[in-house]
């Protein structure tokens, strides 16, 4: 697992620890109690009832590998025209800030750039859909 994805793990993780105890309980969560009692119990190694960290990666890379097989061409072809934003079968920086703010997040015009810039195979600053379905298998490695 690269920094990068441990770091994107660590952000999700923090969202769940409500109280910041660096564990997440029954009740920081929102399934019924049933469901959560079963997804802490599968990955519950130290059998403490709760889920440090080490544990939710584990169970993150479940979810991961999960997921992976979901990937269709359909799928993908639905995410990416998500993406972009104003349907020119392009994903660029501002369609990146478009789609964030859309969700009631800000980003900034420097991070878009940065973010299309690590996407961009054939360096024309934005993201078609072969760059864009690289950039989804990378991710899956």
């Amino acid at each position: 697992m690269s920094v990068d994805q441990i770091e994107y793990y660590k952000e999700a993780y923090n969202l769940f620890d409500a109280d910041h105890n660096g564990s997440i309980d029954v009740y920081e969560l929102d399934p019924t109690d049933e469901e959560v009692r079963n997804m802490i119990a599968s990955v519950d190694v130290d059998n403490t009832g709760t889920i440090d960290f080490d544990e939710f990666m584990i169970m993150m890379e479940d979810f991961r590998g999960e997921t992976r097989l979901h990937y269709t061409p359909e799928k993908l072809e639905e995410a990416f025209k998500a993406m972009d934003f104003d349907g020119n079968g392009f994903i660029s920086a501002a369609d990146l800030i478009a789609v964030v703010k859309g969700h009631g997040d800000e980003l900034s015009e420097k991070e878009a750039l940065e973010m299309i810039r690590e996407g961009d195979v054939d360096g024309d600053g934005q993201i078609n859909f072969d760059d864009f379905c690289k950039l989804v298998n990378d991710w899956d490695q």
